[in-house]
Order: C-alpha cells, then structure tokens, then sequence
C-alpha cells in the first residue's frame, strides 16, 4: 500500500484551474477588443451593421463572470485548507478528506470507475466525475511511489473500460 497526502491550498487549485483562467482571460481581452472597436467604429461611421460588434460585450461580460468565479474558488481554497489523504492499494483508491486534522469524508473507488486521469507537470489529476477532482502532488512522492500510482491508476483503469 501507498500513502500519500496532499493539501488542497490556492496553489493547487491555481494550477488545477489553469486552463480556466487562461479561457477567461482570452474571453475579457478578445471582449474588450472587441467593445472598444465598436465604440470607436461607432464614433466614426453611421452604419447599423457596426451592431454586430456589440456581440463582443457578451465575451467580455462572459470572460469578467467566469475569471471573478474562478478566482474566487482560489481565495477559497486559500481560507479554507483541506487535506486529502490517499490509500493505494492493488485494486482501489482510498480517499480521505481532512479539515484541521479531523476527517471530514471519505471514498472508496476501483481505479477502473474514474471519470478521466491526467498528469501534470506538478500534479495527478483523479476525476470521479467530470467535474470534480483529486489531486496528488508529486512532490510529496518518491520516485518508486510516483512510477507505482503511475501503474496502478493505468492497468486498472485500462482493464475497467
């Protein structure tokens, strides 16, 4: 058996939300672009079709929404420091969730019942569900700890599907 803990801080859920943010991002600057071009064009020239570009508004209100909620679960996260504790054992994960020292929760799962794995340059990414997510920060593994969740979570979850 493997046992490892991770502490779900802002610094995880940064990178685990990454590609949000980054969303979010292109969505305000592609919006602001966007609505600037309008009231520009706007000024300028007496054309209805110059409307359409108001289509544009809708990113930036879209991108401002989605990177304020997704910062917020930052500063969450940030107030809010959960452990999780993980048991490795040939054919389950064990998960359980701690919140100052007291556990809180937790779950049993063959490795073959994950939604999606995927490994990152500092984390493994379990997802039970599409939208949820545990995630292992190699830093706290061994090298021979890293290679065998590597095996486990692989051959188990390959001979499930």
């Amino acid at each position: 058996m493997i046992e490892c803990e991770t502490t779900i801080d802002s610094k995880v859920q940064k990178e685990i939300l990454k590609n949000s943010l980054i969303t979010s991002l292109v969505f305000l600057i592609v919006g602001v672009l966007g609505t600037v071009a309008y009231l520009v064009l706007a000024t300028i020239f007496d054309n209805s079709w110059l409307d359409i570009l108001l289509i544009f508004a809708f990113f930036f209100g879209f991108g401002l929404i989605f990177y304020i909620t997704l910062n917020k679960t930052v500063k969450t996260a940030e107030q809010t420091s959960y452990t999780n504790k993980y048991q490795f054992n040939e054919e389950e994960l064990t998960i359980i969730s701690l919140k100052d020292g007291q556990e809180i929760s937790s779950a049993t799962s063959k490795y073959g019942l994950f939604e999606k794995i995927k490994e990152t340059k500092n984390l493994i990414l379990i997802y039970p569900t599409k939208t949820a997510t545990y995630p292992i920060l190699k830093s706290n593994l061994t090298e021979q700890d890293l290679t065998e969740i590597r095996k486990l979570l692989k051959l188990n979850t390959q001979e499930n599907k």
